[in-house]
């Protein structure tokens, strides 16, 4: 960069602090070892949510390289020497996705509330559960978020939000290659340009242009993931859409898509041909920075890029239905009907007639049709979680 220094300033606000607080007193070393273990933490919590929830089984050899492919990936590398607070950042995430799962949605949106606050770029995840119409939720999110502000506030007052405001206004190094936004590429073209300058002029210019290409993918992303009925793909489209359209998108944040990706990966809901741009996962950010020359700024040295933008379309134009869970549901037994006449003989002389007639005339017959065309009868969709409707109406087979 012709001896010319990046200023990569703090741009969380200032109630993420309070994290770091209690670090303050100790030796910087030691607070970077708690802080590391910290986050090391995270990617424990994240990716246990994880598998308890999908069920997977993983041991010996696949355990050993999913375990190398994660230490490996772009994310965890950017933020082994960054220091930055992707492990909270995939706990917190996978918590929203289970929770979003299981369709609990007052859960999910402090979850939200908090993502927002902390990271400006999922604040359309707020807009996201309006237009799904889950208004309470939404409420939920936007008063959980200003909580956060206001603690903030409270602790370290208005000079400290207007210098965040200034350090967020500042910001010249939309060009960089950790940068996974749209807007990342007219920056890049910007930059190369003038001679590879740190501030580049015609950057704002870039910036507007680069909304505005993102403009279009906002919404088409939000009203897709909004009218998904699948829960994970809704949200992977979701979060594929903020990452694309906010001008800062560093590559730390991709950890929030491995929940709803593997999700969906396991329940076949996204098409395959989308998991060509997987490998970009394990581009290093050194890999493609320096630029060289304005054709490799713009496509080796935009490959974050081209990859959501592959995901975004795979996963918006999706033509696979929702034809599998995304964890195994153990199948569901009918009463027996030999069963159901035990129950009977022991019943109370006056109740034994009217039971023996239940028998015949309701277990038998749901026996025949089985448990599908009685999730239709209760109106069912066949979405995951409706089995827990009919559950009071059936029971396992001893």
């Amino acid at each position: 960069m012709r001896g010319q220094a990046i200023a990569f300033v703090n741009l969380n606000p200032p109630h993420f602090e309070l994290l770091l607080l209690p670090l303050a007193p100790l030796p910087l070393a030691s607070a970077y070892a708690v802080w590391a273990l910290l986050n090391v933490a995270g990617f424990a919590v994240a990716a246990g949510i994880v598998v308890r929830r999908l069920q997977l089984r993983l041991s010996g050899g696949p355990l050993l390289l999913a375990i190398g492919a994660t230490l490996a990936a772009t994310p965890v590398t950017g933020w082994a020497a960054s220091a930055q607070v992707t492990g909270l950042v995939a706990a917190l995430f996978a918590w929203i996705w289970l929770a979003l799962e299981d369709r609990r949605w007052s859960r999910a949106a402090v979850g939200i509330g908090i993502a927002w606050s902390l990271k400006l770029l999922f604040a359309p995840a707020v807009i996201w559960l309006l237009w799904r119409r889950q208004y309470r939720a939404a409420a939920i999110a936007v008063v959980t978020g200003l909580s956060c502000f206001a603690v903030g506030l409270a602790v370290f007052g208005w000079p400290e939000h207007l210098a965040w405001l200034h350090a967020l206004s500042s910001v010249t190094w939309g060009w960089y290659s950790v940068n996974s936004a749209l807007a990342a590429i007219p920056a890049r073209i910007v930059y190369m340009r003038s001679g590879a300058l740190v501030n580049p002029p015609g950057l704002p210019a870039a910036t507007i242009l680069g909304l505005a290409i993102a403009a279009p993918v906002a919404l088409v992303g939000t009203w897709r993931a909004a009218t998904d009925p699948d829960a994970s793909r809704g949200w992977l489209l979701l979060l594929l859409t903020c990452l694309l359209c906010f001008p800062a998108s560093w590559i730390e944040y991709w950890v929030v898509l491995g929940p709803p990706a593997i999700a969906c990966w396991q329940a076949r809901t996204v098409r395959r041909p989308t998991l060509c741009a997987a490998p970009a996962w394990w581009v290093q950010a050194s890999w493609i920075y320096p630029y060289t020359s304005m054709l490799e700024a713009v496509t080796l040295g935009s490959v974050y890029t081209w990859c959501l933008l592959v995901w975004w379309i795979g996963v918006a134009w999706r033509s696979a239905p929702v034809v599998a869970p995304a964890r195994p549901i153990a199948p569901l037994m009918l009463p027996d009907k030999h069963l159901a006449a035990r129950i009977v003989e022991v019943l109370p002389r006056g109740l034994a007639t009217p039971a023996d007639r239940l028998v015949g005339v309701v277990v038998e017959p749901l026996q025949a049709v089985g448990p599908d065309l009685l999730l239709h009868a209760v109106g069912g969709t066949g979405e995951r979680g409706e089995h827990e409707k009919v559950k009071p109406l059936i029971r396992h087979r001893e």
